[in-house]
């Protein structure tokens, strides 16, 4: 687990992380600034692997933290993640995409920055067409006729959680290769550099607004 802490420690060890804070940062009721996270740091954390930025503060929560582990959860709420969706065919989704995270522990995030990197925020044709933000189940060789077909965003939103939990993510699992996304780009998608890719778009995501 990944969290951001008033003591003397940034207890965890994880492959990367994005914090965002601003310059000073209201935290469980204190104030940390920027200058501690250094002092912070373990020697289980590569300071190397962390970005810290003033454009990434997330109202109400103080701070954005994202770990490639995508069972960690997110610290954003769903107001947070609808303010970044305002304007597109996702919008209002926040509550799905926090549900999903508490109900089959997938990081709110991620399912997120996949929703947007398959679907162009829900302008493509199997999301308009079948409410399906993730291609799932599409095959390379016929998209929109193999795309699983669900009957609201929400619905596509859990069955996919539930799916990358149970095959993915749990040790044991059909899939199971790891908790990265690195990890889940193994066996989830024919594109290699899937995992990057998605990367690029929760970083845009996180810096949006």
């Amino acid at each position: 687990i990944y969290t951001l802490s008033l003591h003397d420690a940034l207890p965890i060890c994880v492959s990367k992380v994005i914090i965002a804070l601003a310059t000073a940062t209201v935290f469980s009721g204190s104030v940390l600034p920027v200058s501690r996270l250094a002092a912070n740091e373990k020697a289980s954390l590569d300071p190397s692997l962390v970005q810290v930025s003033d454009q990434f503060q997330a109202k109400k929560t103080g701070a954005v933290v994202f770990s490639e582990d995508v069972t960690v959860p997110s610290t954003v709420s769903a107001d947070f993640i609808d303010s970044r969706l305002a304007g597109t065919p996702m919008a209002g989704l926040g509550k799905a995409f926090k549900k999903a995270e508490k109900d089959h522990g997938v990081n709110a995030i991620f399912l997120v920055g996949l929703a947007i990197h398959e679907s162009d925020y829900g302008r493509s044709q199997i999301a308009q067409a079948k409410h399906n933000l993730f291609g799932f189940m599409a095959y390379d060789s016929s998209p929109f006729s193999s795309a699983g077909n669900f009957a609201t965003f929400d619905d596509g939103i859990d069955t996919v959680a539930r799916y990358l939990s149970e095959h993915y993510l749990k040790p044991g699992g059909q899939f199971y290769n790891g908790k990265s996304m690195a990890a889940i780009n193994v066996r989830y998608a024919s594109d290699k550099t899937w995992s990057s890719k998605i990367m690029i778009r929760i970083r845009n995501f996180l810096k949006k607004g």
